[in-house]
């Protein structure tokens, strides 16, 4: 009798083991939390808008009387042989579902590549309110980089919607831009952030109007999805170009 209830009990504590074990398995207290305030300028929040009266002319932000997508900077290639690759003198919106969602998005990386698809995106939260916090939850313990961005223009795939023409930042604990607290256009002054088990980290991440992904096409043929490096200038919606 004795030796069948030592199995029970041991089978007892086996199941209960089993149950406990969260190692790699995202329950609760196997994992961290990050929340992050993402604040887009006003300037930009909400655009591509439609001009008033109007059913074809969108602004390209607040203020805006061209009407055309700008920034020759991040526009595409420039190179008269090839110039439907820039979209700067281009009407918005060209073609005509090519405005974006218009909200704020959040992707973790575990590494910044030259381009946003680069690395696979691990973890992400989305919000169509300005100013407020994403939390993502279930995170793996390790330390990862965060870019904020508004989706302004349409792109990308399902898994990694961040392109040309969106507004965008990555969190950086030692060189923050143009007196934000934290945060860069510049992919080469981001900083990891760290998560550890059980906790949650809060953070605030600012969008400014002119800080746009992509860069001409090079030598080599890369365009679209380029980060900025702190070598770029930070783009100008010149439209006189």
């Amino acid at each position: 009798m004795r030796k069948i209830m030592n199995i029970l009990v041991f089978i007892a504590l086996l199941n209960i083991s089993c149950f406990d074990d969260n190692s790699g398995s995202g329950k609760s207290g196997s994992t961290g939390t990050l929340k992050i305030t993402v604040k887009t300028s006003s300037d930009i929040w909400g655009y591509p808008e439609l001009k008033s009266g109007s059913t074809t002319e969108y602004k390209a932000y607040n203020g805006d009387t061209l009407y055309i997508w700008q920034y020759p900077e991040t526009g595409g290639n420039t190179v008269s042989a090839d110039p439907e690759t820039n979209l700067a003198d281009q009407s918005i919106p060209y073609p005509d579902d090519s405005v974006g969602d218009r909200v704020n998005f959040v992707y973790l990386f575990s590494e910044l590549g030259e381009k946003s698809n680069s690395t696979p995106v691990l973890y992400n939260g989305n919000s169509d309110e300005n100013n407020s916090t994403i939390t993502i939850s279930d995170i793996e313990e390790g330390a990862y980089y965060i870019v904020a961005f508004y989706d302004y223009k349409t792109g990308g795939v399902q898994t990694n919607v961040l392109n040309r023409y969106d507004r965008y930042a990555v969190y950086t604990d030692s060189d923050p831009l143009d007196g934000t607290l934290n945060s860069t256009l510049y992919a080469d002054k981001a900083s990891k952030i760290e998560i550890k088990k059980g906790d949650t980290v809060e953070v605030v991440i600012e969008i400014k109007r002119d800080w746009l992904l992509g860069k001409p096409k090079t030598s080599d043929g890369g365009t679209g999805r380029l980060f900025l490096k702190s070598a770029d200038p930070v783009p100008t919606p010149d439209g006189s170009h």
